[in-house]
């Protein structure tokens, strides 16, 4: 394997650019498609957060694992919007995400009997994470 190749001949270098997400360039993509982006910054957040003290790898997996999940990021949102944390752009933001159409097939099994709205939430943080959040704080990987 040659410097900068990984597995199979992919070269790092030919990877395409992250789109531009930056401001109102952000409402050109689908809440949907923000907030999978969204939820794999949240996480690596979480598995930063949650690296120290060292520790089992099951016990950062089990953190991270219930800090991800839609019901603490929606009692995360809720929270912070009862502080009065979230900016009237993030706010908006937020709505924004929230109100996205979703899928039944989209919805986790315990969320399906009423809980529709605990996973709005938690998409709308995903969806504020990597339009706004990811931008401002940067992770280097």
């Amino acid at each position: 394997m040659s410097d900068g190749e990984d597995i199979d001949g992919l070269v790092f270098a030919d990877f395409p650019p992250m789109p531009d997400l930056e401001g109102s360039r952000a409402r050109e993509w689908s809440p949907q498609s923000l907030a999978f982006l969204g939820d794999s910054v949240w996480e690596l957040y979480m598995r930063q957060k949650y690296f120290m003290p060292r520790s089992h790898v099951a016990a950062y997996h089990n953190k991270v694992r219930d800090a991800v999940k839609a019901e603490a990021q929606a009692a995360f949102v809720d929270q912070l919007l009862e502080e009065a944390f979230w900016s009237v752009d993030e706010q908006a933001l937020l709505k924004w995400g929230r109100n996205a159409a979703i899928k039944g097939s989209a919805l986790p099994k315990r969320l399906k009997q009423g809980k529709q709205n605990i996973y709005r939430q938690a998409s709308a943080l995903e969806c504020l994470v990597r339009t706004h959040l990811a931008l401002l704080f940067p992770v280097e990987i």
